[in-house]
């Protein structure tokens, strides 16, 4: 397992990509949003009012294109996703509950626990996208679309995470049931066929990736490797002293510190 050194996370926010990740800054001035990523300058131009916003979470993809998680986008009405491309931009509410997004082949995917629908606002249209715990995001359309059989979508109460082996799989940890079973699972779901498969797993993992043709997940205390049957096989303990914040995505889970700092474990 690799594990980067320490950098700097203020005023800055971490831009997941395929190939790995690393932080990122953003401005807007005078209608064009400039994100500064490494060596790279990205400049979309930007039609919105806000002037800034909070980003939660961020994918740059392989063409070039950057897909946000915000808040403070216009107003309080939970997340809202951003899309910058070459093409224009667009946007949509996520409302309430969204746990993780990935990007793949252009197609956005949005996991939801269960918390959404209970929301101080639970009234709110977009808070209800949380009851599919499975959303694809259609830009053309603009419209959120469900993704899992009702025979796979009512075993899920909250997902946790969910991560892509790079061919055609979603691996989705939850909570919920498998049969007459309840407890913690991950589906793996084939997005080609729409066929599924739930494995037992020991707990929660709130971060998970896929690396080197392994699954791995976070579960608040450490890092588990999982075989192809979805046993752990190895479990790395990591130092969680003074840690704010973990996320995982493609080929890293990032580990961000209090101090601003973070560690990407790959």
């Amino acid at each position: 397992m690799k594990l980067t050194g320490k950098a700097s996370l203020e005023n800055e926010f971490y831009l997941y990509s395929m190939n790995g990740g690393g932080p990122a800054t953003y401005t807007i001035t005078d209608g064009m949003l400039e994100i500064l990523y490494g060596d790279q300058c990205l400049e979309f131009p930007y039609i919105y009012n806000q002037p800034s916003f909070t980003v939660w979470e961020a994918i740059l993809t392989e063409g070039g294109e950057v897909f946000l998680i915000v808040s403070d986008w216009p107003d309080d009405e939970g997340l809202y996703i951003l899309s910058f491309s070459e093409k224009g931009s667009n946007y949509a509410i996520v409302g309430e509950g969204l746990t993780d997004f990935l990007v793949i082949d252009g197609r956005v995917y949005l996991l939801y626990h269960e918390e959404g629908i209970y929301h101080t606002y639970s009234d709110n249209y977009f808070n209800g996208y949380s009851m599919y715990a499975l959303l694809k995001w259609d830009i053309a359309q603009n419209e959120m679309v469900r993704v899992l059989p009702d025979e796979l979508l009512f075993s899920i109460d909250d997902g946790n995470s969910f991560c892509y082996d790079g061919k055609e799989n979603l691996y989705i940890f939850y909570y919920g049931n498998a049969g007459a079973e309840h407890g913690t699972f991950c589906l793996k779901y084939n997005l080609v066929t729409g066929q599924g498969k739930h494995y037992k797993v020991p707990t929660y993992y709130d971060g998970s990736y896929y690396y080197n043709d392994r699954c791995f997940g976070f579960d608040g205390k450490g890092i588990a490797e999982f075989n192809s049957e979805l046993d752990v096989i190895n479990y790395t303990t990591l130092d969680m002293v003074g840690v704010g914040e973990v996320t995982g995505g493609y080929q890293a889970l990032a580990v961000f510190k209090d101090d601003k700092s973070y560690r990407v474990y790959q």
